[in-house]
C-alpha cells in the first residue's frame, strides 16, 4: 500500500510541470532579416535632431543607424518533461537577432565639404566610433571583432570631430554591407551648426 502510495504521489510530481505550461504561440518571430536602413543625425541632449532648426556645435553627438528589419517565423521545440522546471516567459520578435547577416561594413561618406582637408564625397568613416551592446569602439574594430550575427537593431556612431563648413550645413550617407552580400545606404539630411 504505502509502496502504490508513493509510486502515485512520485509520478504525480513528475508530471506536475506539465499542468502549468506556458501559453506561447505555436509560431514565434524569434530571429529577423534586415530589409532596410534608416539614418539620422543625434544629439546629447535630445535623441533625433530636427533639421529645421540648428544645433550647437556642443550637442551634436553623431548618427543613428536603425536597421528596418522582417521578422523570420520559427516553431520550438517544447520538451514536455521539462516545460515549467524555470519561470515562463515567450520571447518578442528579434531577440535571437539576425539569422544569418553580420556587418561586413559600415561607410560614411560626406555629402559636402566637412574641412579644408576633407572635401565632398570623401570617406570619414574613421571619424566615427560605433556604440553596441554598451561598448563604444571603431567602427572597423566593431566590424572585426564580431562573434556572432547582428543582435540589436539600433546603432549609435559617434562623430569624433566638428565639421568646419557651417554654409551647407552636415549630411552624410552611410552605406551598410551586409556579410549576405545585401547592401544599403541611406542620407542624414543635412544638420546646421549655430
Amino acid at each position: 500500500m504505502k509502496r502504490t502510495l508513493l509510486l502515485l504521489l512520485f509520478s504525480g510530481v513528475l508530471f506536475l510541470p506539465n499542468c502549468i505550461r506556458c501559453h506561447c504561440p505555436a509560431v514565434e518571430d524569434p530571429y529577423f532579416d534586415v530589409s532596410n536602413i534608416q539614418v539620422g543625425h543625434i544629439s546629447t541632449m535630445s535623441g533625433f535632431i530636427n533639421l529645421d532648426e540648428p544645433i550647437s556645435k556642443n550637442e551634436y553627438a553623431g548618427i543613428a543607424l536603425s536597421l528596418d528589419v522582417e521578422y523570420l517565423a520559427a516553431t520550438r521545440m517544447i520538451n514536455p518533461f521539462i516545460q515549467s522546471a524555470m519561470a515562463c516567459s515567450c520571447p518578442d520578435p528579434g531577440d535571437l537577432g539576425a539569422k544569418h547577416e553580420r556587418f561586413e561594413s559600415i561607410i560614411v561618406t560626406t555629402v559636402n565639404d566637412f574641412n579644408q582637408n576633407i572635401q565632398a564625397g570623401d570617406t570619414i568613416t574613421s571619424m566615427f566610433s560605433i556604440r553596441a551592446d554598451l561598448d563604444t569602439t571603431s567602427i572597423d574594430a566593431f566590424i572585426d571583432g564580431q562573434e556572432e550575427n547582428l543582435r540589436s537593431q539600433w546603432y549609435e556612431l559617434y562623430l569624433n570631430g566638428i565639421p568646419e563648413n557651417d554654409s551647407l550645413g552636415f549630411e552624410v550617407e552611410v552605406q551598410v554591407t551586409l556579410s549576405n552580400g545585401e547592401s544599403y545606404n541611406n542620407r542624414t539630411g543635412a544638420v546646421f551648426f549655430q
